[in-house]
């Protein structure tokens, strides 16, 4: 009991603990909170980055035949606070809400920030540099008139945040 803690905060971290194992992550932070400890935590949530993720779908699915299942964790509120709920972690708030986000770089930050978080799932797919550089190209093709001003791309994040007291 001298090892649990008061206060547990986890931010931008939970979206990439697969779907599978989400039940047993949200488990393991209930067992190390006291009772009557609180959590906070913000992560991607449903619908975050969909945009991106339905347009690197479509042309994966175009271009190589390849169905490309989103390797995230994007769970709607309902989803989420039930799994705390069933660790007995009563919910007092939990919102879901959009947070566009602006890309570094200008021209390359949609490239960028697909190499930076899809890279590891679409080297499976994207064997060359020359298949890289058609796919970027192909998806920030898709994703420019929504999501680029001429100047600065713009991720279309979602954020689900989620307070809580455990009983």
């Amino acid at each position: 009991e001298d090892s649990k803690v008061d206060m547990l905060f986890s931010n931008a971290a939970l979206h990439w603990i697969p779907r599978a194992d989400l039940e047993q992550a949200v488990a393991s932070m209930a067992h190390a909170m006291k009772p009557g400890g609180r959590i906070v935590v913000e992560f991607g949530g449903k619908g975050n980055v969909d945009l991106i993720v339905k347009s690197m779908q479509i042309v994966l699915r175009e271009k190589h035949g390849v169905d490309f299942d989103c390797p995230w964790n994007f769970p709607s509120v309902s989803a989420f606070t039930v799994l705390l709920e069933k660790q007995g972690i009563e919910v007092t708030l939990a919102e879901l809400f959009d947070r566009p986000t602006s890309l570094d770089d200008g021209e390359n930050g949609m490239s960028n920030w697909i190499r930076m978080f899809a890279s590891q799932f679409l080297k499976e797919f994207l064997r060359t540099d020359d298949e890289e550089i058609a796919f970027l190209e192909a998806v920030a093709s898709r994703l420019r008139n929504s999501l680029y001003d001429g100047e600065q791309w713009t991720a279309d994040y979602r954020r689900l945040r989620v307070v809580g007291k455990k009983q």
